[in-house]
């Protein structure tokens, strides 16, 4: 049987709105507008009302972006 933090490794976190603007430096319309032009990861439902982005999603549309502007 695997440990708690070994399994929780294994698992994507789910990241809310406030942590992907900190993250990103953006403000909520440019996440929304990024993501209507394909720019921008899409969030995954989480609830009802509730969405969320993978954070693996997120880093690699950072790293992407950064890769972009350094070139």
């Amino acid at each position: 049987m695997k440990d708690r933090s070994a399994q929780g490794a294994d698992l994507d976190i789910i990241l809310r709105m406030r942590e992907v603007l900190q993250a990103s430096g953006a403000s909520r319309s440019s996440i929304y507008v990024w993501m209507s032009l394909g720019l921008f990861p899409q969030p995954v439902k989480i609830g009802v009302r509730a969405i969320g982005w993978r954070k693996s999603d997120v880093l690699r549309w950072l790293d992407e972006r950064q890769s972009t502007i350094c070139a």
